[in-house]
């Protein structure tokens, strides 16, 4: 099988782990990969690594966000980048025949479509994000019949934002490699109290994700009263924020609240906690560090909306937030704290949650989509 995939130079998070594993899983199959690669950053020599074949492109500098007027102007960004550069790509890809055009970004929509048509083959849009609001689903659903794109969402949460026409469901996954490869079940040398329950999240410290209302619920809750710990991992470009959260640690910062900064082995981090977190102030598209905390046997505390609604079941597996609010996430510390006798049990309930989640299946499920046998 013969794919080429659009990927962006500088992506770095959610879209970067999924992209990156779903390469390595795919070359693993035997897939003649062919990634364009759009503008420069920190992921092209990773994202070359993973590639029999890479093209390089400028950046088209595109993100469908603003009001009504400037999506138009970027809709016609994105075209333009698409008539320019696909004689290109279409002149450089050796195969004779390519079996499908995958591309996750919403501005490589012209350009995954126009190589597409080229190439006598189906285009695919996995989207990364949920569609949210009205007047976004009808411009999708628009463009993808026009331009011959079939998508595929990465929760069953997404493909209801889109609507109709959106059935198809695949996981961005997790990486079960990168958790097992710590079998000596190693933990991170931290010098704290290990007979004291231990919360942990890991992601991109910012104001989306929350972390100061989680922090300042963890506070007030019982479970800080009665001497747990919080850690904190995960890079930040806000300086602003990151004080914020300083702040409403107050006196705990240090000492109940741990910031670890980034960190490359999540094994031992899993392996450090009892509970994992997720916090948000929006709808959580898919959820690659709930998929990961399932599998290493962890009950979840995290905001509902989204991918984690697939994943938790209140009282289950997990305790689901409602509300974005710091007393909320109180809440949520003082039931799991209250519930510390199941912890073990629930962890079990995770991993049997785990499995569908785990990126070797949805691979599986991507390459029956494109051979047209699911």
């Amino acid at each position: 099988m013969n794919i080429v995939k659009i990927v962006y130079g500088q992506d770095r998070g959610g879209i970067y782990s999924c992209e990156t594993q779903y390469l390595q899983f795919l070359k693993e199959k035997g897939v003649h990969i062919t990634l364009v690669i759009v503008g420069k950053g920190d992921s092209v020599e990773t994202y070359k690594s993973l590639a029999d074949q890479t093209i390089q492109l400028e950046n088209v500098g595109v993100r469908f966000e603003g009001g009504l007027i400037k999506r138009f102007q970027l809709l016609y960004n994105a075209y333009a980048f698409g008539r320019r550069n696909v004689n290109e790509v279409f002149n450089v890809i050796n195969a004779a025949e390519v079996d499908a055009v995958i591309y996750r970004r919403e501005a490589y929509m012209f350009l995954g479509s126009f190589i597409a048509k080229k190439l006598k083959t189906s285009c695919y849009w996995h989207m990364a994000n949920s569609i949210n609001n009205s007047s976004s689903r009808l411009l999708h659903k628009v463009l993808s019949r026009v331009l011959e794109i079939t998508p595929i969402a990465n929760s069953i949460y997404t493909s209801q934002t889109f609507g109709k026409g959106c059935e198809l469901v695949v996981y961005p996954g997790f990486n079960d490699e990168r958790l097992i490869q710590n079998s000596s079940n190693d933990q991170l040398a931290l010098g704290i109290d290990p007979t004291k329950p231990i919360y942990g999240m890991i992601a991109r410290v910012c104001n989306e994700k929350a972390q100061d209302l989680l922090v300042e619920g963890f506070v007030h809750s019982q479970a800080a009263e009665e001497g747990a710990y919080l850690l904190l991992a995960g890079n930040y470009s806000d300086k602003g924020f990151f004080e914020k959260i300083r702040q409403k640690a107050g006196k705990l910062w240090g000492s109940q609240v741990i910031y670890l900064g980034l960190l490359e082995e999540v094994a031992s981090f899993y392996n450090t906690i009892d509970v994992a977190i997720n916090s948000r102030r929006n709808a959580e598209p898919f959820g690659i560090s709930i998929a990961e905390a399932l599998f290493m046997k962890k009950p979840v505390i995290s905001y509902y909306k989204g991918g984690p609604e697939e994943m938790i079941q209140h009282g289950e597996n997990g305790w689901l937030v409602y509300e974005i609010s710091s007393e909320a996430y109180e809440m949520a510390f003082n039931q799991s704290f209250n519930d510390k006798n199941k912890w073990t049990e629930m962890g079990i309930r995770s991993f049997e949650k785990s499995h569908k989640f785990n990126s070797k299946v949805n691979v599986e499920k991507l390459l029956k989509i494109i051979s047209k046998q699911y």
